[in-house]
């Protein structure tokens, strides 16, 4: 009881030293005496009072003391100030997004214009452009502005730094690589793994499986595509992303079996310790991770080495302890906040809402049944609600998101996460070792983690899946005083819990169905039927076309901007498990043309790289592309005007135009006109006035049945002379949602509704697909 009361005094004091001005030793000074005054009145009344007072005290100053107060020599100092050059380490594995890469540098150097280089502490967040390659360890020096973080109504950006000790940033600088003391190789063999193993399961799997599984096993979500993010928040189901207990629980339990056959139940202990301590690192310990670890720790220390029983509302009160005694501002993290109140959620709810079930369910079946039914209940419908209903007013004040269907969401989804962790994981360790047995055992892999993707997008689909609400502190204060008398109420009164517990038992049948159902159609969906099929992905502001030919084969004619994009779509329409790419065509080196194509060559069995012959610069995605082009062994040509690629099955691409190499980005262009009997589409990249003439003037052949605009829409393509020469039946427009550059423009749509063309575009029909036999012509669109 005393522990417990320091503790709870410990976790408040915190938390009010953010609001009360008073110096650490005052706190410090305070917290010993009532420490001393519960050691002499141990024996009376006021013992609870004193350790309560004590722990609160010594928790307000181990607040002050993490508060960073900056001298003349932190990187503070120098915020807004203008460019510095900052030398020093990168401290953990790097956040590598569709535009950028994110890493945390600590500092031990600065210089400005006019000041020579001179030692500086502190630590700098970096967003470095995506194609830097920044690793754990690297020593660089990075040049542009020192800023203060951003913060915006929605979010904070600036607190959540702070939390960390972090309270300068540099957006996108000019980063070289620089020397100095070797990292922790305990780190970097970790990271290393860690990358081996991500790229293990990008070979493995399509996307966005792939992104799925390394965010549930690895911790690295990075490359989920914003959609599917979207569509896992709204559903309430985007925990299932984030590793906490229950991989932790799995986990530790797999280790415990390795190793007791070599160390006994007692020494086992020690290997599964370390082990969980290694993986809590590998994934980047986060709050959930590090509070699932701690009490993971708690419980095989205490109960299997010591042999004694733990309580676990202390293992989770000593968890909190143990994490604000080494960052206590980790109390105002939503992970950490969201965790805890699960987890206090589950220990208080989730036995009596079970008792509950099962007694209601014996009314209506025999015993035997209801035991069948209510075990089944537990893990889909049981646990999901004893955790949500102490974490609603939490999700309510930090996201202002009611998720109306989140606990049926979870009923259909939570059952298929085991499957997803341990055919994963296995997968993902036979794979490092024989790529064979590890894509064999995927296969159960993808077909969890499609349907778990299947799920989430459905609910997330249906109207008014989540409603905007908006909670103060006051009203999250409010909310857990009616729970708490709720629950007082409840444990008082039976009858009320029973009829607290009402919910229809998950048809697991159904989902295997359901389940099965998906590999079929997934199936069926993306086998070679005889057509010719060109997709124009839905890539946001930007360009990918997907041509796949009557026979199987594919080519892609540019990315996109966005690498996770891409390859979600691209997972979507290829086979399982097929990762070949025929021909992979770069129109020209723009960002929104290219920079989706370097890790997917990096990923995908590309056969050949077409491009407009346009040489590398600097440090740009088309330089990335090519580089790793020549990394594994890609053969790379040059387009030349008059060049026709036989496809088979009678489909022909023709090399129309290929521009000056002189000429800028958008007229250097590649023409390209597609045929299949009596159908035909027409490809110009980016190809503005002078192209579009170049073009018309050279006699080529351009009459197409579909046209794909040139430039996004922009005004200066597709011009009444071109498209005279072109009369499309169908022009598509690949553009982003509400895109600054305000494409298509208005005069572009109105000369294709003089031409008397449909216009079909990306930003507001999604991916627009389009289909012909080589006579006929179908088209359709899917978001």
């Amino acid at each position: 009881m005393a522990i417990v009361a320091f503790i709870a005094g410990w976790l408040a004091g915190v938390g009010a030293a953010a609001q009360v001005s008073v110096s650490t030793r005052g706190w410090a000074v305070a917290g010993l005496l009532f420490v001393a005054f519960a050691v002499l009145g141990r024996r009376t009344r006021f013992f609870i009072v004193f350790v309560l007072l004590g722990g609160g005290a010594l928790g307000a100053a181990r607040f002050q003391m993490s508060q960073v107060t900056p001298g003349p020599k932190h990187v503070i100092s120098y915020n807004d100030s203008g460019h510095v050059a900052v030398y020093g380490q990168i401290q953990g594995p790097p956040r590598v997004s569709d535009r950028a890469v994110d890493a945390v540098m600590e500092v031990s150097a600065l210089a400005t214009s006019t000041l020579p280089p001179s030692a500086s502490h502190g630590f700098v967040q970096l967003r470095a452009p995506r194609f830097v390659s920044l690793h754990y360890g690297d020593w660089i020096t990075a040049t542009g502005r020192l800023q203060t973080p951003r913060s915006t109504d929605e979010f904070d950006y600036r607190a959540y730094l702070a939390r960390r000790e972090i309270y300068s940033e540099m957006l996108y600088p000019v980063v070289e690589q620089a020397s100095g003391p070797p990292p922790n190789p305990v780190r970097v063999a970790l990271y290393q793994f860690r990358d081996r193993a991500a790229r293990t399961i990008n070979t493995l799997l399509p996307e966005p499986q792939a992104a799925l599984l390394r965010g549930i096993l690895l911790g690295d979500d990075d490359g989920l595509p914003p959609d599917l993010q979207e569509a896992f928040r709204i559903s309430g189901t985007a925990h299932i992303i984030a590793i906490s207990g229950f991989n932790i629980a799995i986990l530790a339990g797999i280790l415990l079996r390795l190793v007791l056959p070599f160390a006994g139940p007692r020494w086992a202990v020690w290997p599964a310790l370390g082990l969980v301590a290694l993986y809590t690192i590998l994934v980047g310990a986060e709050a959930s991770v590090v509070r699932a670890a701690v009490m993971a720790g708690l419980y095989l220390f205490t109960g299997r080495w010591l042999g004694r029983t733990l309580l676990q509302y202390a293992a989770l009160l000593l968890a909190a302890f143990v994490m604000t005694v080494v960052r206590p501002a980790v109390l105002w993290e939503a992970g950490f906040q969201l965790s805890f109140a699960a987890t206090f959620g589950l220990l208080v709810y989730a036995e009596p809402l079970s008792r509950g079930s099962r007694a209601l369910l014996a009314r209506w079946t025999t015993e035997e049944r209801a035991d069948l039914i209510n075990r089944l209940l537990s893990e889909g419908v049981i646990v999901t609600l004893a955790a949500q209903l102490v974490t609603l007013p939490l999700l309510l004040y930090h996201f202002q998101q009611l998720v109306l269907f989140s606990p049926l969401a979870n009923v259909f989804i939570l059952p298929a996460q085991p499957g997803v962790m341990i055919w994963g994981g296995l997968a993902t360790l036979a794979g490092m070792v024989w790529q064979p047995l590890g894509q064999l055992l995927a296969l159960p892999a993808w077909l969890f983690l499609t349907y778990t993707i299947a799920v989430a997008e459905w609910f997330a689909g249906l109207p008014s899946a989540a409603i905007r609400i908006t909670l103060s502190p006051a009203g999250v204060v409010t909310c857990y005083v009616i729970i708490a008398l709720v629950t007082w109420i409840a444990r008082h009164s039976p009858r009320l819990a029973l009829a607290k517990v009402q919910e229809q038992a998950p048809r697991l049948a159904l989902t295997g169905v359901v389940a099965l159902g998906l590999v079929a159609w997934q199936w069926t969906q993306t086998r070679p039927d005889g057509r010719l099929h060109v997709s124009f992905l839905d890539v946001g502001q930007g360009d990918a076309t997907l041509i796949r030919t009557p026979s199987g084969r594919r080519v892609l004619i540019d990315g996109g901007h966005f690498p996770s994009v891409l390859q979600g779509h691209l997972g979507r329409l290829l086979p399982y498990g097929d990762r070949r790419i025929d021909l992979v065509i770069a129109s020209h080196p723009d960002a929104d043309h290219v920079a989706g194509l370097p890790v997917l060559v990096g990923r995908y069995e590309v056969a050949q790289l077409l491009t407009n012959g346009a040489a590398a610069e600097g440090d740009s995605a088309y330089a990335t592309l090519l580089q790793t082009a020549a990394e594994k062994q890609i053969p790379v040509l040059q387009a030349e005007a008059g060049q026709v690629i036989h496809l088979g099955d009678g489909v022909q691409i023709h090399v129309l135009f290929t521009g000056s190499r002189s000429s800028g980005d958008n007229d250097s262009s590649l023409g390209l006109r597609l045929t299949y009997g009596a159908f035909s589409v027409l490809l110009t990249g980016d190809a503005e006035v002078a192209a579009e003439q170049a073009m018309v003037a050279s006699g080529v052949q351009l009459s197409s049945l579909v046209f794909k605009a040139g430039h996004h829409g922009a005004r200066t393509s597709s011009n009444d002379f071109f498209l005279d020469a072109v009369q499309p039946q169908v022009i598509v427009v690949s553009t982003g949602a509400e895109n600054t550059a305000g494409h298509p423009h208005t005069e572009m749509l109105q000369r294709a509704s003089a031409a008397g063309s449909v216009v079909l575009r990306t930003d507001e029909l999604g991916t627009i697909e389009v289909v012909s036999d080589g006579t006929e012509l179908w088209w359709g669109a899917m978001r």
